[in-house]
């Protein structure tokens, strides 16, 4: 079993091991649509759980207490809501298409998934033999 290592001593060296593919730490850019969703997740949690914290912690003992409990409370609903209209929208904008795939080309099942299947619904042609 051969083992290789690769170090890389500055930011050009990196990029290039990247691109051969020596360095496998090197990741993809969150997008937008991914960090909006994990937002999106902890609105939800924290509405979820309000009725377990109150519960454990009891009613607020001062007005200011109760300003900042149902302030984040709100917030929370708020965004939550707000974030699942706007994720709504982008997917009627994108014709109804909720995958995280840019193009079709690396999609199970997307145009080039049909076209490298070819006529015969992959299986080959028939010849009738």
């Amino acid at each position: 079993m051969e083992t290789t290592a690769s170090v890389a001593t500055d930011a050009g060296s990196m990029e290039e091991s990247a691109t051969t593919g020596d360095v496998s730490d090197v990741e993809r850019p969150l997008a937008a649509r991914e960090v909006f969703g994990w937002v999106e997740l902890g609105c939800w949690t924290m509405v979820g759980l309000t009725p377990l914290l109150y519960w454990v912690n009891g009613p607020a003992v001062s007005t200011d207490q109760l300003v900042v409990r149902s302030g984040l409370v709100g917030f929370a609903l708020g965004g939550g809501l707000v974030l699942r209209l706007a994720a709504s929208l982008r997917g009627a904008e994108a014709g109804g298409r909720r995958s995280s795939c840019d193009d079709d080309a690396g999609c199970p099942g997307g145009e080039a998934a049909e076209a490298a299947e070819g006529p015969a619904g992959g299986k080959g042609a028939t010849d009738g033999t």
